[in-house]
Order: C-alpha cells, then structure tokens, then sequence
C-alpha cells in the first residue's frame, strides 16, 4: 500500500531517494539483492539492469535488459555537480528503468541505472553503487546529500604546453574565492594530484570530506601559486 511507505529524501541530481516501509512484518519478509563491488568490474563484463521501461504502455512488471560494461569513470555532466564516475553500459535503458538496480553475472547489485542519450543507442549510465550508498547514508543522517563546495566553474583550454584547466568563474564568497583563486588562474595541482583536465579535478574535489583543508596549485601570470581551500558543503 502507498501509505505503507514513507519517502525520507531524496537527491535531484543522482536520482537517488531513501524510502521507509512501514509495515514491519512485511519488511521481514522482503526478499533483497546483496551490495557488490563496482571497482572490481572489467570492460567487457556482462551485466544486467532490471526496470519497469514505458509502464504505461507496457505495464508494471519488472523486466530485465542484458548488456556489457562498456567503459568505467565516465565523465558525465546530467546536472550542475553531478558526479564524474559513471558506468557506461550498452544495456538498453528506457523511461522506467531509472532507479532500478545494475546487477553483475553473481546476483550482485553494482550500480543504479540513472541516464541514457535519448538520441543514441547502446550509450547508458549507472552510479556506481557506492557511491549511491554514501548519499543514501547522508540523507538518512543530514536530511539531504552533502557534497563539497569548490565554488569555481572550469573549463578545457588548448595551450601549445598541452591541455591546461582554467578557472572560468568563480562564486562570491565560496572556499575558492576566500582561498583567492580568480578568474583566469590555471589549475595544476588539487592535494598534490597533478590535473589534467576538468572532470577529474572536479572529481577528486567530489571526494573530499567537509571540513577538509586541500592544498591547491595554481599558474597566474606565469608564476605558481599555492593555495589552501578549506572544504564546505553547498
């Protein structure tokens, strides 16, 4: 029954919701998937998304779709800081399948199947389920999902020395703005991790605990420059 369940919160960005059942003997008897591992998956590996695709039309009955894991840490961009370690899958996924579990060959969730390019074929996208877990946790704890705040917007630049990250924007008030990195500045370092591009910066930045002090390494006018942000949620 609807009223049987309780929806705690819920993350816009990932797709990601905690629900509640409330009806005890029921919970007891719920047949359940156990948690993998997505960092142990391989290019090439058969997986499994489970769904409900168009059930409208179709109905309401779960059906499965098979494929392979096409490539790890994809860098995908669905919604303003989201997050940049998606699995990419060439498992058919249509409206009704986000949200629905990423299982490998043992029975084992390793993802959530979240997006897909409406245009393309064979191109989909799961988080990977640990991560899906770390935001349940923190909306079981704080209500919501907390993600570090940088508070710079980034951007690839071709230079003749390679490819440099430049700092495009950067918000009033933010970690970066009080650490003094300005428009312009190039990246080079976050904690000593050289940056090659923009997707991984903002992905190790993704990684950081809130109230982290991180050592970040900028070029302006041609002279390097070492900065400490301290880390703050959004």
């Amino acid at each position: 029954m609807v009223e049987d369940v309780a929806m705690i919160g819920s993350d816009e960005a990932t797709d990601i919701a905690v629900l509640k059942i409330n009806d005890q003997p029921y919970v007891e008897g719920l047949p359940f998937l156990r948690i993998g591992d997505s960092q142990n998956i391989r290019v090439g590996e058969w997986v499994i998304a489970v769904g409900s695709p168009f059930a409208t039309l179709l109905g309401i009955e779960p059906s499965v779709t098979l494929g392979i894991v096409s490539a790890k840490n994809r860098n995908l961009e669905v919604r303003e800081n989201a997050y940049y370690n998606w699995i990419q899958t060439d498992v058919a996924l249509n409206p009704g399948n986000s949200g629905g579990p990423l299982i490998n060959l043992d029975g084992e969730v390793i993802g959530i199947n979240t997006a897909s390019f409406r245009f393309a074929q064979g191109i989909g996208f799961a988080l990977p389920i640990e991560t899906a877990l770390r935001i349940a946790n923190e909306i079981l704890v704080y209500g919501k999902a907390i993600r570090p705040w940088f508070g710079v917007r980034l951007k690839d630049s071709l230079a003749p020395d390679g490819l440099n990250v430049i700092v495009e924007a950067v918000e009033k008030n933010s970690p970066a703005a009080k650490a003094g990195i300005i428009k312009g500045d190039v990246l080079i370092q976050i904690d000593r991790i050289p940056i090659t591009n923009k997707a991984q910066a903002y992905k190790i930045y993704n990684d950081c605990e809130i109230g982290q002090t991180v050592l970040i390494s900028i070029r302006r006018d041609g002279f390097r420059h070492d900065l400490i942000i301290e880390v703050t949620s959004e």
